[in-house]
C-alpha cells in the first residue's frame, strides 16, 4: 500500500469516526489535499484561498506534499510551484489527490481521491479552451453574425458536457455553478474580445444590439469569483469596451483604443470607478490602472493629472496610501531629467552596481517579472530578434519582481537567457503587490 493510499484511509477512518452518535463535538467537516510534483524547481508549492491567506507546504524527499483544510468550505483555491499555478475548487470531506510535473505542468496535471472528477473536468476544460482559441481566432474576421454563430455552438457544447459530467458524478450545486461561470465567462471573453478587434480595427463593422444580449448575464461585481482567471479577463476586457465607446464622444478612435496612452487609461479609470463596486474588486482594479497610468506619465504634469483621477475615485486609505509612496518613486526614479544612471542594480553573481555602470553608447531598458510566464517568453524572444538586427544597441533586462535572486536566476537558466545582459531592480519602494497581477493586461493579436 502506497503511502498516499494509507494517509487516505487514514483520513477515512478518522471521518467515520468523528461521525459516531455518542462523539462529544461535531467537528466542522475538513478537506486534504496531497499532491506530487515531478522534477521540482523549489522545494515548495504555495496554497491560496480566495481570501489571499497563503500557505507555503513543503515537500518532502519524495517530492510531495500534505495539507488539510479545516472547516473547509466550497471554495477556489490556486496552487502554484515556481512560475507554473493552477486552481482546484476544494469542498468539505474531499480527499484530493494530484499529480503533474514541471515539464508539461498543465497538460500533466491529473487528479484522483474524493473531489478528483470536479478537478478533472476543470483541468480539461482549461485545455480545451486553450485548443478552442485557435479556432475562434480563425474566425475573427467573420461578420458579428457569423462569429456569434460559433461562440453560441461552443458555449451550447460545453454546458451540455457539463450536465452530462454533473449526472456521472454527481456534482454539487456549489461546483455545478462554478463550472457554468467558468463556460460562461470563457464565452463572454471571446465575445468582448472580438467587439473591441472589430471595431478597433474595422471601419465599416456594425454590430446588431441582439449581439450584445450575453452582457445582460456579465457581473463584474460578482466577488465570490474574486479569484477566477476567466472572470478577471471579461471584467477587463469589457471596461476597455465602455472606457472606449465614452472616449469615442470626445475623441478618434485611434486614440480610444489604443490602452498604452495615458488618456485613454484615465478613461478606464472613470469606467472602472463607475461600474465596478465590489470594495475588494474595484480596489485591486483601480491599483492596477492607477500604476499603469503612473508608468505612462512622461511628465511631471502628465501625474498631476493622473492624481487628479485617482482622487475623483475616492479611494481607501491602504490605496491611497500606496500610490502616495509609488508616485513619489516614479517621479524620483522615471520622470525624464532625472537620472536613471543612479538606479541600483545587482547581477546574476550578487554584484551591486549602478545603471551607469552597464550603460554604452546606444541603450534599450526592458522590465519584466516572474508573473505570466507567457508574457516575459514573448517579450524575450522579440528582444532575442531585436539583438541580431541591431547588434551595435545594447539592450538591458531589469527584473522588477518579488523573487529571491536564486529563483530569478534560476528562471534565466530554464530559459536559457544571457546571464550578460540581465539584471535585477533592487528600487524595493518600486515593487508591487503580486496579487494585483491576478488581474491580467489583455493582449490582442493582430
Amino acid at each position: 500500500m502506497s503511502r498516499i493510499t494509507a494517509l487516505l484511509c487514514l483520513i477515512a477512518v478518522s471521518t467515520l469516526l468523528s461521525c459516531r452518535d455518542d462523539a462529544p463535538i461535531i467537528v466542522p467537516a475538513s478537506a486534504y489535499i496531497v499532491g506530487e510534483i515531478a522534477n521540482p524547481k523549489t522545494d515548495n508549492v504555495i496554497l491560496v484561498d480566495s481570501d489571499f491567506i497563503i500557505d507555503t507546504l513543503q515537500l518532502d524527499d519524495r517530492n510531495r506534499f500534505y495539507k488539510k483544510i479545516d472547516s473547509a468550505k466550497s471554495n477556489i483555491y490556486w496552487f502554484k510551484h515556481n512560475l507554473e499555478s493552477q486552481l482546484m475548487f476544494i469542498e468539505p470531506n474531499d480527499s484530493l489527490i494530484l499529480r503533474t510535473n514541471t515539464i508539461e505542468f498543465d497538460e500533466a496535471l491529473a487528479y484522483s481521491g474524493r473531489g478528483g472528477a470536479k478537478n478533472n473536468f476543470l483541468i480539461n476544460n482549461f485545455l480545451n479552451n486553450e485548443n478552442t482559441d485557435v479556432l475562434i481566432k480563425k474566425s475573427q474576421n467573420s461578420t458579428p453574425r457569423q462569429f456569434k454563430r460559433v461562440t453560441d455552438s461552443i458555449h451550447s457544447y460545453r454546458l451540455e458536457e457539463l450536465d452530462e459530467a454533473r449526472e456521472k458524478h454527481n456534482f454539487s450545486d456549489a461546483f455545478y455553478n462554478f463550472a457554468k461561470a467558468g463556460i460562461d465567462y470563457y464565452d463572454y471573453y471571446q465575445n468582448e474580445q472580438y467587439v473591441f478587434l472589430q471595431k478597433k480595427y474595422k471601419e465599416d463593422v456594425t454590430f446588431d444590439e441582439s449581439f450584445y444580449n450575453y452582457r445582460d448575464n456579465i457581473d463584474i461585481n460578482n466577488e465570490s469569483l474574486a479569484n477566477f482567471y476567466a472572470f478577471f479577463r471579461v471584467a477587463d476586457i469589457y471596461l476597455k469596451n465602455i472606457a472606449a465607446e465614452n472616449c469615442l464622444k470626445t475623441s478618434s478612435k485611434i486614440d480610444c483604443y489604443n490602452f498604452d496612452r495615458l488618456e485613454s487609461t484615465h478613461h478606464l479609470i472613470h469606467a472602472t470607478d463607475s461600474l465596478l463596486h465590489a470594495k475588494t474588486l474595484r480596489n485591486r482594479f483601480i491599483r492596477r490602472l492607477g500604476r499603469d497610468a503612473i508608468l505612462l506619465s512622461v511628465t511631471s504634469e502628465d501625474i498631476k493629472k493622473t492624481k487628479k483621477v485617482l482622487v475623483e475615485t475616492k479611494l481607501n486609505p491602504e490605496v491611497e496610501d500606496f500610490f502616495r509612496s509609488f508616485t513619489n518613486s516614479v517621479k524620483r526614479n522615471l520622470i525624464p531629467d532625472n537620472v536613471i544612471g543612479n538606479w541600483n542594480i545587482e547581477d546574476v553573481y550578487g554584484k551591486q552596481l549602478q545603471l551607469q555602470d552597464v550603460l554604452k553608447k546606444k541603450n534599450i531598458i526592458y522590465f519584466w517579472n516572474e508573473e505570466y510566464a507567457q508574457r516575459f517568453i514573448t517579450q524575450h524572444r522579440r528582444i532575442n530578434y531585436l539583438r541580431k538586427e541591431f547588434p551595435d544597441i545594447n539592450f538591458i533586462g531589469l527584473f522588477t519582481g518579488n523573487l529571491e535572486k536564486e529563483l530569478w536566476v534560476d528562471i534565466l537558466n530554464d530559459y536559457n537567457y544571457s546571464h550578460l545582459q540581465e539584471y535585477r531592480l533592487t528600487l524595493e519602494d518600486v515593487n508591487v503587490n503580486p496579487y494585483d497581477e491576478l488581474i491580467p493586461k489583455t493582449v490582442f493579436m493582430d
